[in-house]
Order: C-alpha cells, then sequence, then structure tokens
C-alpha cells in the first residue's frame, strides 16, 4: 500500500485524476502447463509484411478451422514482418493430431508447403546445446570369434555326407 502510494506521489500532478485511490484487483501469474501436446507449428508460410497480416491470419484459420476447433493462433513478427512460422493451439491433443496428419505438406501457393510437427518436436530441438560435442569414444575391446569352433585340433567340424554311393 505504501510503495503505490509513494510512486502516485512521484507522479506528476497532471497524471493524478488519471489513477484511482485503489490498487486495483491482485495480479495473479495464469497457470502454466508442461503438456504441449495440443499445439502445433506450422512453418514454411510466406513472410509478409504487417499490412498484409489480418489476410494471411484469415486463411490460416479457416484452413485450421476445418480439422478442429481452434484456441488460438499466433504468427510472430519482427521488424514489420513476419517470421514464415505459426502456432496454432487446438481445444485437444488428438485435434492437434489431426491437424498435423491433414496439414503437412499443404500447398498454400507454389511455393510454400506447410511443413506442420508438434511444438514437443521443436521444444526438444530448442534443447539441444549450442555447440557441438562429440561423444566419448569408447576403447577397442576385441570381441570373441564367432568362428572359433572352426579351428578344432581334432577335425571335429568337418564330415562327409554319403547318400547311396556319392560322397
Amino acid at each position: 500500500m505504501a510503495t503505490y502510494a509513494a510512486a502516485k506521489a512521484a507522479l506528476e500532478p497532471e497524471i493524478h485524476e488519471y489513477l484511482s485511490d485503489d490498487e486495483g484487483e491482485p495480479f495473479a501469474f495464469p497457470e502454466f502447463r508442461e503438456d504441449w501436446s495440443n499445439t502445433i507449428v506450422v512453418d514454411n508460410l510466406p513472410k509478409i509484411p504487417i499490412a498484409k497480416y489480418d489476410k494471411l491470419l484469415g486463411v490460416l484459420k479457416r484452413i485450421f478451422a476445418q480439422t478442429g476447433s481452434l484456441e488460438r493462433l499466433v504468427m510472430p513478427s519482427e521488424a514489420e514482418k513476419t517470421l514464415g512460422v505459426a502456432f496454432v493451439e487446438f481445444a485437444s491433443a488428438e485435434e492437434a493430431a489431426k491437424a498435423i496428419r491433414l496439414t503437412d505438406g499443404y500447398a498454400l501457393d507454389k511455393s510454400h508447403v506447410f511443413k506442420v510437427c508438434p511444438y514437443d518436436q521443436i521444444a526438444k530441438l530448442h534443447a539441444l546445446a549450442e555447440t557441438y560435442a562429440p561423444p566419448e569414444k569408447v576403447p577397442y575391446s576385441p570381441s570373441v570369434n564367432p568362428c572359433s569352433w572352426l579351428g578344432d585340433a581334432l577335425h571335429r567340424d568337418q564330415f562327409a555326407i554319403r547318400y547311396n554311393n556319392e560322397t
């Protein structure tokens, strides 16, 4: 309470009329979940300017709404262009698996064919180390010769087959 009042007092007087006297509703972080099985990643989308963002978003929503109920569709952008990737969240993991099965390889146009995979697979790739560390070399140990029985000194490995008068 004291920190809110101190922060309010530090502001310019013109801003005071826009602030309320109470601190507002208490903030609670959204529930974190470890399960990303209902989220897919769509790669190889066109990298478009932000002006065309809504049109592409509408096209993607129409395509993925046919495979299941969409919870959220996000296309990240950077420097006024999209990055060519979208994250699609479905209501269930079954719908996400169905969307992967139906839209992987979908041709949006000649040069943009969807590459769709589960988010879990991308998360595994992100968890890899930045630098390559070769695996530890196992010292050589000779194995047992599988043909060692052929070297029998008493020649017990040699035999003859006779059939009628032929050997």
